[in-house]
């Protein structure tokens, strides 16, 4: 319960007016620190990212590097925030060290213009941005800043470059106006990269830009709460995209964003409620896209990805002073069900 408080407090201090550079994300760093986040996304110990190659380079991406054949994708990089989030929650540096390596590789692998010559390369960005912005401010927000901090400044002017080619209308526009409006929780996915990115550089054109974006994405949301995925509902991309959504509430919102966002976030977090038996067990059925239609960037069928919605409830528990949605999240931690790949594309 004192936990809960802290973090309540913190998320107050870190929301009042408008994110910037200089207020730090108290409450995403309270939350990634939890005793929640250790007994359920960092149960198993400080090991994400423990597979990496020397280089830095994640999963597909060291296959890619040891021949320079196939297909990479930049998004495998973001799991340098939860080696980062797994290190501050459980104090090992070396967690925290293989983030920060795996963030340094993305960027080296980033053309001069700031895209990245990877298949799929808008959105595959985009969760690579998001991620890295992310890990940067919970760093920056950490009682050990000081220690990462020649690092965290090096990497800012390659996060801003990468940002701003994802911003630019020549790259966004025809993107925006193909398939990519078809996924709801692209929009919050990002907003969140983009603002996130803005109030790290403190950035009025990153800013402004990932606030058109959160809009966007709100306005998408079906009155029961529904954000659409091709055309009706998926329960595993609703949870992804909230999970964004807070992402963007705790750490970017300024107090116009606020109102509309919260609701938005809370009637999507009913409907995935609703979805959620009473054991945990998400509702896979009339999924759009991880009931069996859709297959990974590994080539394996998409799943239940239980972390979206764990992390989603979770947070939104703090942020919003809900504790059966923190309940709920620890059911659907200990449920047995998974995935064999991440749900991404």
């Amino acid at each position: 319960m004192k936990t809960h408080r802290l973090l309540l407090i913190l998320f107050t201090l870190a929301c009042a007016g408008h994110s910037s550079a200089a207020a730090p994300a108290g409450s995403s760093l309270a939350f990634e620190t939890s005793d929640f986040t250790k007994a359920t996304l960092y149960k198993g110990g400080p090991g994400f990212g423990l597979s990496m190659a020397p280089s830095g380079a994640f999963g597909m991406n060291a296959t890619w590097e040891t021949t320079h054949s196939g297909k990479w994708f930049i998004e495998y990089q973001r799991v340098c925030a939860e080696a980062i989030g797994a290190g501050l929650a459980l104090g090992n540096e070396a967690a925290v060290e293989r983030g920060l390596k795996m963030t340094e590789w993305g960027f080296a692998h980033m053309e001069t213009d700031g895209s990245f010559k990877c298949d799929d390369a808008y959105h595959s960005a985009s969760f690579f941005i998001e991620a890295a912005a992310y890990a940067l401010l919970l760093l920056e927000a950490s009682p050990m800043h000081e220690k990462w901090k020649p690092r965290i400044e090096a990497l800012k002017p390659p996060l801003g470059k990468a940002a701003h080619w994802m911003a630019k209308p020549s790259v966004a526009v025809p993107v925006w106006n193909g398939v990519q409006k078809q996924f709801a929780h692209r929009w919050f996915a990002c907003a969140a990269a983009l603002g996130q990115s803005g109030v790290l550089l403190n950035d009025r054109e990153l800013l402004a830009k990932a606030k058109s974006l959160l809009h966007d994405g709100i306005r998408a949301q079906l009155p029961n709460g529904v954000n659409p995925e091709k055309g009706g509902y998926d329960s595993v991309y609703q949870a992804a995209g909230l999970l964004y959504a807070t992402h963007y509430y705790a750490n970017v919102a300024d107090t116009a964003d606020r109102s509309p966002l919260k609701r938005s976030i809370d009637k999507g977090l009913a409907w995935l409620v609703s979805r959620i038996s009473s054991d945990g067990i998400i509702n896979m059925q009339g999924n759009t896209r991880t009931a069996g239609q859709e297959v990974g960037r590994s080539g394996n069928v998409k799943g239940a990805e239980t972390k979206f919605a764990v992390r989603a409830l979770g947070f939104w528990a703090t942020l919003a002073g809900n504790a059966s949605y923190q309940a709920l999240a620890e059911k659907v931690s200990a449920a047995p069900q998974g995935s064999t790949d991440h749900p991404n594309p």
